[in-house]
């Protein structure tokens, strides 16, 4: 919320005056430290499939990839392929193989 305020402020839809009135309400009812309602998490349904293509044209191991996007081959896994695989998880073939 306190980031939709900030970008009204941006693009001047509302004043300055607005902008620190509307902070200090959301301060007051304590939405700046955690929101009223929580908003469920997005999770791309084909970028599994995308990055498993690309490994295999490309002949990247699931390290080589992981390292590409410039993360650790765990984290590239947990972002990358188990939120966007149908059954929430992928098995993370071992580089070595390759």
């Amino acid at each position: 919320m306190a980031a939709l305020i900030r970008r009204a402020m941006d693009l001047g839809v509302v004043s300055e005056w607005q902008y620190r009135t509307l902070m200090v309400e959301l301060s007051a009812l304590g939405y700046r430290t955690s929101e009223p309602t929580s908003i469920r998490r997005e999770t791309p349904r084909h970028l599994a499939q995308a990055v498993t293509r690309l490994e295999e044209q490309l002949h990247l191991s699931p390290t080589e990839t992981a390292h590409l996007a410039g993360l650790g081959r765990e984290e590239f896994h947990e972002i990358y392929l188990c939120a966007s695989s149908p059954s929430g998880r992928k098995d993370v073939p071992d580089s070595s193989v390759r």
